[in-house]
């Protein structure tokens, strides 16, 4: 004999179906403009350099404990020019994240979507109920293959580095030609072309435009102290008397949107995944101003929340001559000291070089880490720019 069910029942079912399709609603309302497919990007190489003869800047010298922590941080040589070559030794560029360019991050994504149907409305699905994860820098994955080399290093999301700049004046400035390149600009020809090789396989554009996705980030420590020891005219680099510095609290002094000028559109609407569209020359007025926003995700105690734009950010506004092709630049000056308490920091006695250590000079020092990413809720992170090249080049003033 079946039994009946009792209306009790019925009605614990129905506030479970009903609590079912709310989850599903909530899980499926953020959409950003992620991707899932396994992409790969390359940084040839960033340089930082002085353009005036006050500024001198130098690679940070670390030693590190047993456990890999730092031990000692200070500068190295100083001179006029750094050139950060990307690591390709140490896990893969291949991941987009998102962050305020302090505290960067990838979140955790729905799978309500195949792949056709993600490829077609341009993008993943971030659900914000979930927490993040801590996104791995090039340093990251290097320290922790180092500690572990039997392992393969692990994957890194975005790329890192650390130097010092040293300076006569107590304020100190990114000039306006400052800007990231395409590799096909710096090669000589316009992004609005499409190379050999460059195709992207979503239309006829060039997969160099990923730059339009880039964001560079400086955190800033004024420092306090120096030590510096040198013998027979060249900088100790290891040992008790490897470089030192004392440095005030790390603040973020730059979130910069390099490339405006670019976008990307998907044509969610019609369907075609291998004809979108991708423009140059991009003006504020078109798509709304669209690319001129700085939004991500930040991390929360129940998940992740997105901000749709940070007043704070920097977008490039002027030009510059690359390899003779116009490309975007900073188009202004930017001050990149501009500390809670600037007030308190005072110049430091230096060996000006190592020929002659008793000639000294007195300089303001300022340690900064340099973060590099593909902001992943930008319309032109890598989903369709695989092989995509860029170079970075700061110019301070």
């Amino acid at each position: 004999m079946k039994k009946k069910t009792s209306p009790k029942r019925h009605l614990l079912l129905t506030k479970n179906f009903i609590m079912m399709l709310v989850m599903l609603v909530v899980i499926i309302v953020a959409i950003s403009a992620w991707f899932t497919q396994y992409k790969t990007v390359d940084a040839t190489n960033i340089s930082v350099k002085a353009e005036s003869s006050e500024i001198d800047i130098a690679q940070s010298i670390k030693t590190y404990n047993a456990d890999g922590t730092v031990k000692t941080d200070g500068p190295g040589v100083f001179g006029s020019e750094v050139v950060f070559q990307v690591p390709v030794d140490f896990g893969k560029f291949t991941k987009d994240c998102t962050g305020d360019g302090v505290n960067l991050i990838v979140p955790e994504f729905n799978v309500t979507n195949d792949y056709e149907s993600v490829r077609k409305n341009g993008g993943k699905e971030v659900n914000e109920n979930l927490s993040a994860s801590d996104a791995l820098s090039n340093v990251d994955s290097a320290r922790q293959h180092s500690l572990h080399p039997e392992n393969d290093p692990p994957e890194y999301q975005y790329l890192e580095f650390d130097f010092y700049v040293r300076s006569k004046n107590k304020e100190l400035k990114l000039m306006p030609e400052t800007r990231v390149v395409a590799s096909t600009e710096a090669g000589g020809s316009s992004l609005s072309t499409v190379p050999e090789g460059k195709k992207s396989e979503y239309g006829n554009f060039n997969v160099d435009g990923l730059v339009g996705a880039i964001r560079v980030s400086l955190i800033g420590q004024g420092c306090t102290s120096v030590n510096q020891a040198w013998e027979n005219g060249s900088l100790v680099t290891d040992g008790e008397r490897a470089p030192s510095s004392a440095r005030n609290a790390a603040e973020r002094q730059l979130l910069w949107l390099p490339r405006p000028d670019v976008h990307l559109d998907i044509n969610p609407n019609e369907g075609d995944v291998s004809n979108w569209g991708f423009s140059t020359g991009v003006t504020s007025q078109q798509f709304n101003g669209e690319t001129y926003k700085a939004a991500y995700y930040t991390g929360t105690s129940s998940g992740v929340v997105l901000n749709p734009e940070d007043e704070d950010a920097v977008v490039s506004r002027g030009t510059a001559t690359e390899s003779g092709v116009q490309v975007k630049s900073l188009g202004q000056y930017v001050n990149i000291t501009d500390f809670t308490y600037s007030n308190q920091l005072s110049p430091i006695s230096l060996v000006v070089n190592g020929s002659d250590i008793s000639v000294t000079d007195n300089y303001y020092v300022t340690k900064y880490k340099m973060k590099v990413w593909i902001e992943g809720t930008d319309t032109e992170a890598r989903r369709a720019m695989d092989g995509g090249k860029f170079n970075i080049k700061l110019y301070f003033a």
